[in-house]
This record gives structure tokens, sequence and C-alpha cells, in this order.
């Protein structure tokens, strides 16, 4: 397909699959998408970023243009309907050679053995960008760029699914990944007690979100007292229940104001768990993304 002349229709359903419910689980891991980045129109030669890492994997899916990529490692170009994998922590720029259509996606690591993952891909990822263009990349590719232009609501549910497959094709091309899944498979059953606990905790945290937890209610879920709580959760995750509660909502709140950016700030505030206090989210969520919600909001309206 020719490079599309009008983006509207393309990055408007993109926007509407933020968040897909499907997740992928091995091994004491999970893997799922979280947030995209794009932009409502098409790069410019010339469009760059700076050195910059996530803390979560990420991917840059390019469907027109050249983007050339750095890291500390190594560099590479990557061309129409190919993927780029970055693994957490890489430092990265990159630069626009040719104007194109380009979609970020950040694939959030979880469980058990997210730091044993994360440790693996860096290795098995040297230069710390791994280009994918297989013939089957370039069909999904194909399909996402058919329906996301194509201005019928069925097409922009599809989306969603079509990102998730391609996430799967993607990490399946990851130099011995089926060697990592085998060999935790076999170590799956060493999770210590403490490990068992923030997996329960995280797993309840995630399927509660709207509601109003406290953390005397995520205590007595996995039957231990709020000080052990906080020490278990700290110990493992290097974090505090409280503020992996609070990323989770605020990063679903971010999520429903690009899905339906109509919405009042005070509806989203408390769908995402806020309930009590919507000056409170406020303040977290430009703690957090650096934006006002109405702010956001705004410049989401202003793109579409």
């Amino acid at each position: 397909m020719k490079i599309p002349l009008d983006t509207n229709y393309l990055n408007h359903a993109l926007a509407q699959t933020v968040n897909p419910s499907s997740r992928i689980s091995m091994a004491g891991v999970q893997w799922a998408m979280d947030l995209f980045g794009i932009k409502s129109s098409s790069y410019d030669k010339g469009d760059r970023v700076g050195w910059h890492r996530h803390e979560e994997g990420h991917f840059e899916i390019v469907l027109s243009g050249r983007i050339h990529f750095w890291s500390q490692q190594g560099e590479l170009e990557l061309n129409p309907f190919q993927v780029l994998f970055i693994p957490p922590g890489v430092e990265h720029r990159w630069k626009c050679l040719q104007p194109g259509v380009m979609i970020g996606l950040i694939i959030v690591i979880e469980g058990l053995r997210r730091d044993e993952l994360v440790g693996f891909l860096r290795q098995a990822i040297p230069t710390g960008l791994l280009c994918v263009k297989t013939p089957e990349i370039r069909n999904v590719l194909n399909e996402i760029l058919i329906d996301g232009l194509t201005d019928k609501l069925f097409n922009r549910y599809l989306l969603g699914q079509h990102l998730f497959i391609l996430a799967c094709k993607t990490l399946r091309e990851i130099p011995a990944m089926g060697n990592w899944e085998a060999a935790a498979v076999k170590r799956q059953g060493l999770h210590s007690p403490k490990e068992e606990i923030v997996e329960n905790v995280k797993a309840y945290i995630n399927e509660h979100l709207a509601e109003p937890l406290s953390l005397e209610a995520i205590a007595r879920h996995v039957n231990i007292g709020v000080r052990h709580l906080n020490r278990v959760f700290y110990e493992i995750e290097r974090n505090t229940p409280h503020r992996y509660l609070s990323k989770k909502r605020l990063n679903h709140a971010r999520g429903l104001i690009l899905k339906n950016p109509h919405a009042s700030i005070k509806f989203v505030a408390h769908e995402a768990g806020f309930t009590t206090n919507t000056s409170y989210f406020s303040r977290q969520f430009k703690r957090l993304y650096q934006s006002l919600p109405s702010t956001f909001r705004e410049r989401i309206l202003a793109k579409r």
C-alpha cells in the first residue's frame, strides 16, 4: 500500500486501541501492551528525539518513511513495514530520514521473574535494538494500515487484536526466547513465599483498580498485616504497594482519556479509582505525565 496522504483516521483509530485487555503470560512473567505514542500527522524529515530510555519494553512500528535509531551499543535504520523492539532501560535516540508514519508502543513486563527476563533480553539483544522484518510482520502491518485508514467502527476494534498479534510475533523473534521460557518453566516451582504474596497482591490490585482499595483491604486479601505487606512488597519489587496502585490507576486514567477525550475529568478520576479527590488525581497525573489531565485531554481533542 502507498504512503497514506491523510492519517486522521489512522491515528484516531489507533488512539482508541489503548490498553488492550490481551496479555501474554509465560513462566512467571506477564507482558501487556500499555500506552501508544501517536503523532497526529506524518513525521517530517529532520524530526528527532534525543537520548532517552523507557522503564518498560518499547516497540517502534514504521508504516512508512525511514527512521534511523541509535543505542549506546549500535545503530540501525528502520524502513516501512518493520518493527523495532527495545528492551527496558536501553538508552536510545532517533532521527527521521524520510517523512512517514511511526507508532510507539509500550509493553509492560511484570511478574516474579521480571528482573530475570530483563537481564536475559539485554544479553540476547546486545545492541539494544532488535529489528524484525519477516513476511508475517509485513502482513500484520498491512492489516493495521488498511483497518486504520478505513472509517468503519468495526475495523477500529480489530486494530487492538492486530497490535497484540504483532507484539507476539515480534517477541517470538528474540534470539533464544524459547530456551529462556523452557528454562524458566523448570524453575517456576522455586518461587519463595514472599514472591507468591507479591504476585497475589499485584493481581488483586489489577482486578480492582476502580474500587476504593486500601492497604488494609489488600493485606487482608493475602492474610498478612499492613506493615508486613509493605516490607515484603518493597523487598521483592523495590516499590511500595501504594505507589504501584497509584501508577496503575494513572495509566488506566490516561487510557480512558485517549479512548474518550470528551469524558469529564471527574468521571475519568472516578473510573480510575480516585473517587474522593479530583484535585489529588490531577496533581498525581501531572507528576507522572508532566501535564494536567485537562491539558492532556485538550491536546487529544485538538488532534481529532
